[in-house]
Parts: structure tokens; sequence; C-alpha cells
């Protein structure tokens, strides 16, 4: 009797808990019919699946973003089809690596709807490179655009369903038939928020799965996400954030630290080169880095010059585990055969700063280190990190803190030189970089937090004021 009403008990309260949730964050936003008419996708291969409100879609995808190689064909489609998606009330656009196809579900207007029932371009598609094609066929039609090939299309009620060919359109048909079983993805990550994406990295061994869910509300904006498929590493062994200080701007253009453990570092760094395709660095280029498992912080923007001209510094600040993080090694070996020998730094036991050509920094004191491109005699003052991001709970693996308006404005000579580049070749690394953080300016000041390294959280507030 007792584990009888202690059971319906829960039971009560859950459901109030529940009831009294969705009336505090409101109904879930992300609508379940267009999930539930996507057709059963690849259980084991790569794909994306994206969901949202047409109107808070960019109009394309950074250019970065196209060129990760694991990321490009699913970026590909993403991005030709973003013209279509900004039209939507809803939609959902799903890429299936094996094939490739794709699908898309549209909630449109019901303007949008009647003009393209009645076999008719809508007024608000004019002119944005669409063409109707078999438009009075009844239920179904066919839609050119920026795309590779023509989208068939069919109405289901108040939605439209469009796919990349005939035999993915049967598949379609399938579901809304009861032919065929739809796919059993339902997004369990914030539920109750409007957009959502799911993405699976197939590869040659274990799939690697994101799912992210976010919100732009401006109250502030929000992503959330998290991975399946990470191994299980050991925790961090470095200090708590709460027990060092740093020299930290007032106002950071680009701020971000980590705390990692060496086998949570040597995984991301071999994850990041597979990424992007390159070949995992050697161990002479990791020599400052050896040690440095946190807590560490990078900041850019800070006081450089070069040949008296001044230009964005960046450093690194660490505490060490072991050793002098390499400073002596540095200055003997890559500085000194050319004749610059450092003026010592108040604070620090060892090491020093360089003024001229340019200002380089590199000191330590005890397990303490610091070296970049930097004017060592302007550091920002030292002082504790919960002043500079208050909220840490002290065992994040990673932050950052960037403020991209601030951070375009500061890269725009560099991006006028890349510019230049490009006309004798494909951009390097670097200058792609320098294009993304323009072209995500408009997002504002971004604080990211990642308490493990499989899952994590980013917010955003929109500035009054956006550089071009």
């Amino acid at each position: 009797m007792k584990r009888s009403l202690a059971f319906w008990s829960a039971l009560v309260v859950s459901a109030l808990l529940v009831v009294g949730g969705l009336w505090l964050m409101g109904e879930p936003s992300a609508s379940a019919d267009l999930l539930r008419c996507l057709p059963r996708l690849d259980e084991k291969g790569g794909r994306l699946i994206l969901q949202g409100r047409g109107g808070e879609m960019p109009t394309g995808l950074p250019s970065l973003f196209l060129e990760v190689p694991a990321l490009a064909p699913s970026a590909a489609v993403v991005d030709s089809h973003l013209p279509l998606v900004r039209l939507a009330r809803e939609f959902l656009l799903a890429v299936e690596e094996e094939g490739p196809s794709h699908f898309l579900v549209l909630r449109l207007d019901e303007e949008a709807l009647t003009a393209l029932k009645g076999g008719r371009l809508p007024p608000s598609w004019q002119d944005r490179g669409f063409a109707l094609l078999d438009g009075a066929r009844g239920s179904r039609f066919v839609l050119e655009g920026p795309w590779a090939k023509p989208l068939q299309g069919r109405f289901l009620s108040d939605l439209v369903l469009l796919a990349d060919s005939a035999r993915s359109m049967e598949r379609f048909t399938g579901i809304v038939d009861g032919a065929l079983e739809g796919d059993p993805l339902r997004w369990n990550l914030r539920p109750q928020w409007p957009a959502h994406l799911s993405l699976r990295l197939a590869g040659d061994g274990n799939p690697l799965e994101l799912t992210a869910a976010w919100r732009c509300d401006d109250m502030p904006n929000e992503l959330v996400w998290q991975f399946e498929g990470l191994p299980v590493l050991d925790s961090p062994r470095a200090r708590s954030w709460g027990d060092v200080s740093f020299h930290l701007p007032r106002t950071p253009e680009l701020v971000f630290g980590w705390r990692l453990s060496a086998e949570e570092g040597g995984f991301l760094r071999s994850r990041l080169c597979e990424l992007w395709g390159f070949p995992a660095p050697s161990s002479e280029r990791l020599t400052l880095l050896k040690g440095l498992k946190g807590p560490a912080v990078a900041v850019f923007g800070a006081p450089a010059s070069f040949l008296g001209l001044p230009l964005p510094g960046a450093f690194v600040e660490a505490f060490l585990e072991e050793g002098d993080g390499n400073v002596e090694a540095f200055w003997r070996r890559r500085l000194g055969p050319i004749g610059l020998v450092p003026k010592g730094l108040q604070g620090f036991a060892r090491g020093g700063a360089v003024s001229v050509p340019l200002t380089v920094t590199a000191v330590t004191d005890d397990d303490h280190v610091l070296w970049g491109v930097v004017d060592g005699q302007n550091l920002p003052p030292q002082r504790p990190l919960a002043d500079f991001l208050p909220g840490l709970a002290g065992e994040e693996r990673f932050w950052a803190v960037v403020d991209l308006p601030s951070l375009a404005k500061t890269l725009q000579t560099p991006q006028a030189l890349g510019r230049l580049l490009a006309r004798f070749g494909r951009l390097p690394l670097p200058m792609r970089l320098i294009e993304t953080v323009n072209d995500l300016a408009p997002l504002g000041r971004l604080v990211v937090i990642l308490p493990r390294l499989d899952r994590g959280w980013v917010t955003w507030t929109r500035p009054a004021t956006v550089t071009e």
C-alpha cells in the first residue's frame, strides 16, 4: 500500500511539474507533424536533419562551413535551400548521405500555399530565381531554384513536401499513405524550443552524433548541444578555475580558456585534424603546448606592434603541471640565433619580452607561463576569472567570450589583404576564418560554455549596430 501510494503521489507531482513547466515555457514549438512526415533515413550512414522557423535562418552559411570535408556535402545542400526555407513559417530539411538524397517539409502562409495550389508562384517568391513547372497537376508540381536539380513537390493538408527525385518522393508518399514507417527521430533536447539539428558523421569508425536546439528570442538567444559516440575520457587533473587569476582585458574581443587531461587534449587534436583533413601535428610543433593542460586562457586583441605600428596581439597564459613551459628553450633556439635578447618582466622569474621588430613575450614563474605576440610592458591587469566571467562552476573543460562585431572590425585590414590574395588562388585558412568572423558578426557577443566535452551551450545577444 505504501509503495502504491508513493508511486501515484510521484506520478501526480511529476504531472503537475510537466504541466507547470509547459505553462511557463509555452507549448512545444518544434511542430511534431513536420517530423512525422519524414521518411525513415539510413540508420548507420551520415545524415543531417534541421528544423526551425524560416525567418530565423541566415541568407547563407559562412563559407568556412562549406569547406570542412566532413560537413561539405550536407552543408552545400542546406546552403542552396536557404533561400527557400526562409520563406516558410516552419520547415524541416533532411539530407541523407547515402544517395545522396534530401527531403523538405514546409509550412507556408495561406497566401503562398493558395498560390502554389493554383499553379502559380507566390508573390513573395517572385524575383528569387524560382520557377514553377507542372504546377497545375492537382496535388503535384516541380520547383526549380538555386539547387542542383528540380524538386518534386506535393501537398499534404497545409504542408508542402519536396524531394530531390521521383524516387525520394515515393518514400514521402509511402509515409503519407501509411505504407512505410517514418523516421523514429524525436527531439528530446529542449523539445519546447523551435529549432533543432541532428547531425551524424559516419566516418570509418564509430559514428559521431550531434544533437542541438536553439531559440532566438533575444532573452538572450541560446543554443545547447550534446554529442553521442565520444569515448569516456579521464577527468581533468588541473586545478579549478576559481583557484587562479589571469591577465584578462576589460573589454575582450576574444578570450577562451580550457582545462583538459592529456587524454582529452590528444583526442581533441586528432578529431579536429580528422574533421579538417589535416595531418596530426608533430611533437616539435607542440613544444610550447606541452604541459598546458590548464587552467589556461588565450587572449586575442591585446596590445602589440610591428616596427612601431600597432596591431592586434594574442597570448596564451597557463598554469603548468610540470616544467617551465619551454620558455628558455624558445628564446635560445627560436629567437637567439637572430640576436634577439629578451628584457625581463616584473613578476616573472625567467624569460622576458622584446619590442623590435615585433613585440614578443615569453615568461614563466614557477608553474605559471605566458607567451605570445604581445607587448609585455602593457599586459592587462591580473584578476580572478570570477570577475571576468561570473557563473563558472569551476570544473568546465572549455569556455569562450567573443565580441564578434568588435573582432570583425579589428580584422578589417587583414580581411582586405585576404581579398587581394583571393585573386591569386584559394584563400588560406586564416583568411577564411576572418571572413567567417565577419559573416557571424550580426550575432553580437557570444559566451560559450562546455562543462564536458560531449555537451555545452552558447548564448548570444544581438548588438544595436552591426559591423558591415
